[in-house]
């Protein structure tokens, strides 16, 4: 991320709010921090009263800026962020305090179960980040996942973030949250539409301008590689080879944990053939053998003896059979690349 300090934050006279920023900016190289070289900001006393290492780093990063708008294009020089002394409602210039109080915060990756679901997110990262800086930041908690506790509670999480810029100037709150939210899809067939809380809670995401994923599969556990699940143990082998019969595009949307429709407490199917059909689009038509109830892809592996299975099924991310190509093989698309994308702009 490139920050341009504009040369009249130099004239203030709020030295220390200056300096510390540079050494927030600078710190194990966090952010890439320049400010336009001239005589007027080296006769300025703020620029002065900085060290030598500072003064030569904002020199260097300038240079090193201006070679690259040369030899690459101007979009490359444009700064993202700009540090003013005016109060502005844009949501890239900040003031000193604004400044601080906005990139000394970690990026907040918004999960709706940050305990289970990061295993998923840092396996995405280890495997398909191709340079170190995302790496970087999560040595260095710059990154954070944060516990929404289910989608229902996402936009009350992010209202409460905001809340706490309420001394900052800008009318928006928004424009100083840095976050990147991901939820499951909880679709249950490819053409299946958002359920309404999923809805409202991405309106409220674009309505904040905030950076965002809808899983295309049905859940996190739903990426899980084959190779991973054949891991499980031989007590499972009935439930995972008919599990492994299934098309890639049913194992998408398939509910690994409860079946496709569980069973009563008379251990009969809650729902009909014809029930499941109509919730699926017929998805799952083909694998609904007779007898029915002695399929066991009617329940999941919650009903396979298989315990606490929000907790520990996702740990299968962690396995070593689990690679860039066995997990480009499960998603069938660029479906993480454009995660990592996403995330990166943040950084």
């Amino acid at each position: 991320m490139v920050i341009e300090i504009d040369k009249n934050v130099f004239k203030e006279r709020d030295f220390k709010g200056l300096n510390f920023f540079l050494q927030l900016c600078t710190y194990k190289n966090r952010y890439e921090v320049f400010a336009e070289i001239n005589e007027e900001l080296l006769n300025s006393n703020g620029y002065k009263r900085l060290d030598n290492d500072d003064q030569l780093l904002l020199r260097a990063n300038y240079d090193s800026l201006a070679t690259n708008q040369l030899i690459e294009s101007d979009v490359f020089l444009s700064p993202k962020y700009i540090v003013t002394t005016e109060i502005l409602e844009d949501k890239n210039k900040f003031t000193i305090d604004e400044a601080i109080r906005f990139f000394i915060q970690p990026i907040s990756i918004i999960l709706e179960n940050s305990k289970n679901d990061a295993y998923f997110i840092n396996a995405i990262f280890k495997h398909f980040s191709d340079d170190n800086r995302i790496e970087n930041h999560l040595q260095n908690n710059w990154i954070q996942f944060e516990n929404a506790g289910g989608c229902d509670n996402i936009i009350n999480f992010i209202e409460g973030k905001k809340q706490s810029f309420n001394a900052l100037p800008k009318t928006d709150k928004n424009k100083y949250l840095r976050c990147f939210v991901l939820m499951d899809s909880d679709k249950l067939h490819p053409s299946d539409k958002l359920k309404g809380n999923k809805l409202k809670t991405l309106k409220h995401l674009v309505g904040n301008n905030i950076s965002r994923h809808i899983l295309r599969k049905r859940s996190i556990e739903n990426y899980v590689p084959i190779e991973a699940i054949l891991n499980l143990g031989s007590s499972y082998n009935a439930w995972i080879n008919l599990y492994g019969v299934l098309s890639n595009l049913q194992k998408d949307y398939f509910s690994i944990e409860k079946g496709l429709c569980g069973l009563d407490n008379n251990q009969q199917p809650k729902k009909t053939k014809r029930q499941i059909n109509h919730e699926t689009n017929s998805l799952f038509d083909n694998v609904m053998t007779e007898p029915f109830n002695e399929n066991k892809l009617i329940n999941g592996l919650k009903h396979q003896g298989y315990g606490n299975f929000k907790e520990n099924f996702p740990k299968l991310f962690e396995l070593d059979v689990v690679n860039k190509n066995a997990l480009d093989a499960r998603v069938n698309s660029n479906e993480f690349e454009k995660i990592i994308q996403k995330i990166n702009k943040l950084l």
